[in-house]
């Protein structure tokens, strides 16, 4: 991805800072000219915007107005053309866009937009080109059983790092409403950001070795690295995951995220399906803006494995004709994810304890489980278990 910091690299003798630039990681998706004033309309995100001094608003309080406009919509800089070389910018959109931590430049008045155009085209072609191998070779290790570690030469290049010898986990994040395509792209641009943003603050702060962040049609995959190795799988975390929490609600959309447990790295493809299996469960969960760890949702696969590989069920047939009933399925699942507690479930469910307790009795009468009973407890979470992931018939 294509950060600020590289434009400026790039172009250090001919893009000049009007303010201290406090965030280069900034993200770029496109350079352009600003047209029309109509931001709103043509604005995804992530742009440089070019414009020159005789195009911009000439009153103080409309230049505020614009760069509170830029702002919004996750402009990434915007860069004035002086119409003349003693042309200055007024003091008041210095001092607002400071105040939001907008980056500002400037360019010679002899600069030619098309120079600066190219050299951002550039930048963005050949950072695609990388971006579209890595995510190329990423998904190959992510979704195959068998890798080597050469598989891991190319995206390791990329971070000068031996990643074949280091442990990483999968974390996947999904919207967990779906949202038309215009409005997409500007949450998925924001996102993304937001994301790097974090992550690469991790990476400064030493707290993990390197990350990939891959954007998908409904969020994003994080394959994050740590500098250790694993002979066995590991539910340690080096980093509170619970950051993305504070960070993400900002975004206006609710999320399903789910975690794997900490792998060597030549065993990423079971970190990818324990994430899988993490984020599925927090939809069904409905845990919006929480995390799901697979450490804590494990033994619900392993139900659901053994039930895909077991010819007869373990429990009575008419437990999965009661649980068609979403008030009894919901009653059972509120009761074992609130560790068997009458009061909690309740409380969770609204409804007075003794209900609780009925529909339970009610339960025991019709199928003979009964919920006190250690060996019958487990068959009922089983039966649970398999409904809400629709393993049953």
């Amino acid at each position: 991805m294509l950060t600020l910091s590289k434009v400026l690299k790039k172009n250090i003798d001919v893009i000049f800072p009007l303010l201290p630039i406090n965030d280069e990681t900034r993200l770029v998706s496109a350079i352009t000219i600003i047209e029309d004033i109509r931001l709103e309309k043509w604005v995804q995100g992530g742009e440089i915007l070019l414009t020159s001094s005789e195009t911009l608003p000439q009153e103080d309080e409309q230049q505020i107005l614009l760069v509170d406009k830029l702002s919004r919509l996750h402009v990434c800089c915007l860069i004035i053309k002086p119409h003349s070389d003693d042309y200055q910018v007024s003091n008041s959109l210095i001092q607002r866009a400071k105040h939001l931590n907008f980056p500002i430049f400037s360019i010679s008045p002899a600069t030619n937009y098309l120079q600066i155009m190219n050299d951002v085209n550039e930048l963005l072609f050949y950072d695609r080109q990388i971006e579209h191998m890595v995510e190329l070779d990423l998904n190959y290790i992510l979704k195959s059983n068998l890798v080597a570690d050469t598989d891991f030469d190319f995206i390791s290049s990329t971070k000068d790092l031996d990643l074949y010898k280091e442990s990483a986990r999968v974390i996947q994040l999904s919207f967990s409403h779906p949202t038309q395509l215009p409005s997409r792209f500007k949450s998925l641009f924001h996102l993304i950001s937001q994301l790097k943003a974090i992550l690469t603050t991790w990476e400064q702060q030493q707290r993990i070795l390197t990350y990939f962040l891959l954007e998908t049609a409904q969020g994003a995959t994080i394959v994050v690295f740590s500098q250790s190795t694993l002979s066995t799988p590991s539910i340690q975390h080096n980093v509170d995951f619970h950051v993305f929490n504070s960070a993400l609600p900002s975004l206006n959309k609710a999320f399903h995220i789910g975690i794997s447990n900490l792998h060597s790295a030549k065993d990423l493809n079971q970190a990818y399906e324990e994430s899988q299996f993490s984020l599925k469960m927090a939809r069904i969960l409905k845990r919006e803006d929480n995390l799901t760890y697979y450490h804590e949702i494990s033994i619900w696969r392993l139900i659901s494995e053994l039930h895909k590989h077991h010819e007869k069920s373990f429990y009575p047939h008419k437990l999965d004709l009661l649980l068609q009933k979403k008030e009894l399925q919901q009653t059972l699942l509120t009761y074992f994810l609130e560790n068997e507690s009458l009061k909690e479930t309740s409380e969770q469910l609204f409804t007075h304890p003794n209900t609780i307790r009925y529909r339970l009795q009610s339960i025991k009468k019709q199928t003979g489980l009964d919920y006190q009973n250690t060996n019958d407890k487990f068959l009922l979470y089983i039966a649970t278990v398999l409904n809400l992931l629709g393993d049953t018939n």
